[in-house]
């Protein structure tokens, strides 16, 4: 039994096809069927006999290369997606291979560690790269290499399966997944590189499974990927589908997690009934938070390696004075080491001439003893915060009587403290809070001025041989930076970078020490999920 269709007014051959049925317009079942080029000839019959569900549907998965417009037998450097190929290993488009339809075989010869080849056209910024694979086997010493080379040939990325293990070398080797390759099972993997600290984030079946991990040389470019096979006595078969790049234009990364058909006109490319994990709705939540990134009016992001006056922060510094963006300090990345070799300031200017305000940074002294000041208008200190090595600090503040007097607080608890500051030139008092612990309440101004505004900060060095960090500089006032998103008070509290989920639209505010607010990559079966810990709270605006 079973339904017999007629061919009608047809001209040419059947090599594959493909069937819908349907339901109150949801596809309800889809069927495949290959043949040996069968002729059609008017009043030819087809029939279907036999029980399918829609679990048999095989799927043309998106990407930047999904060989959907490669004839199947296609080979070598004929496919689009292979540049170049070496010695030993033959590649080849195949027709399916479980629910994956058009999909490239790589084989390497046993014995034999060749490659084939694919350019990216030398990437210089920070991209992504994601892909399907399947192994056939997961026999000992078993490899499946994917290595990325910049535009001198310089290995930048060195990855590989071996077993059912993932590894990254950068000069000692590294398991980053154990045990998690299956035989014969579709697995997705995601690199996403980061060329100004040489580090790349790599997800396995949507779970990031390394962050930062360091590359094997640093690099400014990457070129090209090299993906080899190699078992020392049995050739070594990979599948591989529906790469995609960030930088394709026609591509969004997580696209290959959709699979379509491409019938006719309509592709139903990017429809949510066809996109495993993502949900459909105004906002999917498609943002990058990293790790380690602090916000604030001046965070450094974009400023490594970028020494004195040219550092946004810096007005003016003395000739003893080195000024320096570095790449790290104490899980900060993009911050600003300042070191002294003889007595002397650094300043910066603040152009609103704030009454009143709330700045607040990260700041501390691992050599000597400098102070950050608050100036007015005529220069005069209205408070100072001294740093020392030991993680101690002391606040100045007016006795009452024309004098200063200080208190000395040793109850930071962080490596890198929370310094936050809150000032009214009105009252002419301050508060000053570290990591989060109010130490002064509503003091007065050093030696008890009275201020009409605050025209600088200052940070000074009473000897040489000072060593000084600073990262996520926040001013209140600010309205303007981060092309226009401008500075909210905690928003430097969480350790994710929160520009673009404020690019997006949103607010966040409640912020406490130890909350967190990240979009992670898929969680609980959901893509781009907005994760939450703490009293953190975010609207649209």
């Amino acid at each position: 039994g079973g339904k017999i269709y007629e061919m009608i007014d047809l001209i040419g051959s059947i090599l594959e096809g493909l069937l819908f049925t349907s339901r109150n317009y949801f596809p309800s079942l889809e069927m495949r069927f290959n043949s040996d080029n069968i002729t059609i000839v008017p009043q030819m019959f087809i029939q279907i006999i036999g029980t399918y569900t829609a679990d048999d549907a095989i799927k043309l998965y998106y990407g930047t290369y999904n060989f959907k417009d490669e004839a199947i037998g296609t080979s070598g450097t004929d496919i689009d997606f292979v540049d170049a190929i070496d010695g030993a290993m033959s590649a080849i488009i195949e027709s399916s291979l479980g629910d994956h339809r058009k999909i490239l075989k790589l084989t390497a010869t046993a014995g034999d560690s060749r490659y084939i080849k694919h350019d990216f056209a030398d990437q210089t910024t920070d991209q992504t790269v994601e892909w399907w694979f399947r192994l056939p086997s997961v026999a000992a010493s078993t490899y499946y290499n994917f290595y990325f080379y910049d535009s001198s040939n310089t290995l930048a990325i060195k990855m590989f399966v071996q077993d059912n293990d993932i590894y990254r070398m950068n000069g000692g080797l590294n398991k980053i997944l154990d045990a998690g390759v299956i035989v014969d099972t579709w697995h997705h993997i995601k690199l996403s590189w980061d060329l100004t600290f040489d580090t790349v984030d790599t997800y396995f079946d949507g779970i990031l499974i390394e962050d930062n991990g360091d590359f094997y040389n640093m690099v400014s470019n990457i070129a090209y990927v090299e993906f080899k096979g190699y078992h020392a006595a049995s050739d070594v078969v990979i599948y591989m589908d529906a790469l995609g790049v960030s930088w394709d234009d026609n591509y969004l990364i997580g696209d290959n997690l959709h699979y379509n058909n491409f019938l006719g006109s309509e592709t139903f490319e990017n429809y949510n009934q066809t996109y495993s994990g993502d949900y459909y709705g105004t906002e999917s939540f498609d943002y990058y938070t990293e790790d380690e990134v602090y916000y604030g009016t001046y965070d450094f992001r974009d400023e490594i390696g970028e020494t004195g006056t040219d550092i946004d922060l810096l007005t003016s510094l003395q000739a003893d004075i080195a000024a320096e963006v570095i790449a790290l300090y104490e899980n900060h990345k993009a911050v600003l080491k300042l070191t002294s070799t003889a007595a002397s300031s650094v300043w910066h200017y603040v152009s609103a001439n704030p009454t009143g305000g709330t700045i607040e940074m990260y700041y501390i002294s691992v050599v000597g003893a400098p102070s950050f000041r608050l100036e007015d208008e005529g220069g005069h200190m209205l408070l100072y915060l001294v740093s020392y090595p030991d993680g101690h600090y002391n606040f100045g503040y007016g006795d009452g009587i024309g004098g200063t007097t200080n208190i000395h607080y040793e109850g930071a608890t962080s490596a890198f403290p929370h310094i936050k500051i809150t000032f009214d030139c009105a009252t002419d008092k301050y508060s000053g809070w570290i990591d989060g612990v109010l130490v002064v309440d509503n003091e007065n101004f050093a030696t008890d001025h009275d201020g009409v505004y605050v025209d600088r900060v200052r940070w000074y060095f009473n000897a040489g041989a000072i060593e000084m960090y600073v990262d996520a500089y926040g001013e209140s006032w600010d309205t303007t930076s981060h092309s226009g998103l401008g500075y909210t008070v905690d928003y430097n509290i969480l350790s994710q970078d929160i520009e673009p989920i404020l690019q997006g639209g949103y607010e966040i505010d409640n912020i406490n020490f130890g909350d967190s607010l990240e979009v992670v990559n898929v969680l609980d079966g959901h893509n781009n999920v907005v994760n939450i810990t703490g009293s953190t709270n975010f609207a649209v605006i």
